[in-house]
């Protein structure tokens, strides 16, 4: 739905897609503060010597000019706040980010006010710029896209029956939003995905606390898979269709470990 509060506003943006239009133009998806998604068009920005082109590079940080139209909104007036260097000739690092911004596209909504999806997706791009933790940074903004998008999962009680999880291995359910305990055993065929213990501790930890508090904390490997797949699975049923950049990202990791 669009229901933008102005026709004609200046406003700091991330870009989260870009295509190719014609000879010159460019459609640019940005994700804002108090307008959330955004599609628009930039006239000219091909060119080599266009004003605007420069700027609106995938993953920039900018403030721009936008004027609301009928289909297409315009874009002018462009300057770069802050580019992320520190990922752009990192293929790890690249490829994290473009994943953040899809996921964070996804669950915007046009013309929707939504300032703590916006300050998380700027928030994590400078984190990720940082840090050698990828997997972990990774879990920590999922998680914390799920909470400001509304969708933050049960972690302490089983949405099962209500009652507190006690300390030990259970279930995930993606459908009810949550762990179910392992002696629920729901009756109505809902797929439940294993969480071990550890993996609980460390969604509970990552769900608590900012990510300046994770450096030192050391996970194992099966750990940060199951975490992975519970909440990549988890977002696929939130979503409700296939996250193109999983693809590329889950590549450069495997290639990583080889």
């Amino acid at each position: 739905m669009r229901n933008f509060h102005q026709n004609i506003f200046n406003t700091e943006a991330i870009v989260v897609r870009i295509n190719n239009f014609g000879e010159s133009d460019r459609l640019i998806n940005i994700i804002t503060p108090k307008n959330g998604l955004i599609r628009g068009i930039a006239k000219g920005a091909k060119k080599p010597k266009s004003r605007i082109g420069g700027h609106l590079d995938l993953l920039k940080f900018i403030k721009l000019s936008v004027k609301i139209n009928k289909n297409l909104a315009s874009f002018n007036q462009t300057e770069t706040l802050n580019s992320f260097n520190g990922f752009r000739n990192n293929l790890s690092r690249m490829s994290r980010g473009i994943y953040m911004g899809e996921i964070a596209e996804k669950l915007s909504v046009e013309g929707a006010e939504n300032i703590g999806l916006f300050n998380l997706l700027v928030k994590s791009l400078h984190f990720l710029e940082k840090t050698n933790h990828f997997e972990l940074i990774t879990r920590w903004y999922e998680l914390n896209l799920l909470k400001v998008s509304g969708f933050s999962p049960e972690l302490n009680m089983c949405v099962e029956t209500g009652k507190e999880i006690q300390p030990g291995n259970h279930l995930f359910s993606s459908d009810k939003g949550g762990i179910v305990d392992i002696n629920a055993n729901p009756s109505d065929g809902t797929p439940l995905i294993p969480a071990s213990m550890n993996t609980i501790k460390l969604l509970r930890h990552l769900n608590k606390f900012e990510w300046e508090d994770h450096y030192k904390v050391l996970v194992d490997n099966q750990t940060l898979y199951n975490s992975k797949r519970i909440l990549r699975e988890y977002i696929h049923f939130i979503i409700g269709n296939p996250i193109k950049s999983e693809y590329f990202m889950d590549e450069i990791f495997h290639k990583e470990k080889i």
